[in-house]
């Protein structure tokens, strides 16, 4: 199993997923990894009626061996198994006992908005002949013409910055010529 570092101190985070599958464990310095034991049960009462039960039993595993003088037990009684509130609580730890903490999971903020220059170069040619009758025939030769533009590009802040939109307003230098054969 690959645990994933996201809290490095004197108390330690690891993180698991595998699929569905969320697990958080922990170590305390040099000592061996432990799983914080959270799970969700189905509890029926009845045959008409069922409760969804959870073992809490990482407050304990916490309350326990990660003792510190800031830390009250409405702080223990209030923690959520999820990765924002045990990280929370791991700086917390740390910070109490004095321990350079290294945390892996700061966010980077992004750039939402990207301006680009577009230069371009364009060369076409073209020529028209009919094969009823020779006078409509057109020869436009070979073009160049130059052109630049600036490209604007929005990220969205949500669905992790996949989504986006973007103008692009160009100006082109056109020369055209035109002889008739």
């Amino acid at each position: 199993m690959f645990l994933k570092v996201l809290i490095n101190g004197k108390a330690n985070l690891y993180y698991f997923k595998d699929s569905n599958i969320i697990r958080y464990f922990y170590n305390i310095e040099n000592s061996n990894i432990e799983q914080l034991v959270y799970k969700k049960y189905l509890f029926s009462v009845s045959l008409k009626s069922n409760f969804v039960k959870r073992n809490n039993q990482f407050k304990q595993q916490l309350w326990t061996n990660l003792k510190c003088p800031t830390i009250k037990l409405s702080k223990i009684k209030n923690l959520n198994y999820t990765k924002k509130s045990l990280i929370k609580f791991f700086i917390a730890y740390n910070a109490c006992n004095n321990s350079k903490i290294i945390n892996y999971e700061i966010k980077q903020n992004k750039d939402l908005f990207n301006l680009t220059l577009r230069p371009r170069i364009n060369n076409a040619s073209l020529s028209i002949n009919n094969s009823n009758t020779n006078s409509r025939n057109s020869d436009f030769g070979n073009n160049s013409s130059f052109g630049f533009g600036i490209e604007m590009e929005y990220i969205f802040p949500f669905n992790k910055n996949k989504w986006s939109v973007s103008i692009e307003p160009t100006y082109q230098i056109i020369r055209q010529k035109r002889r008739l054969m």
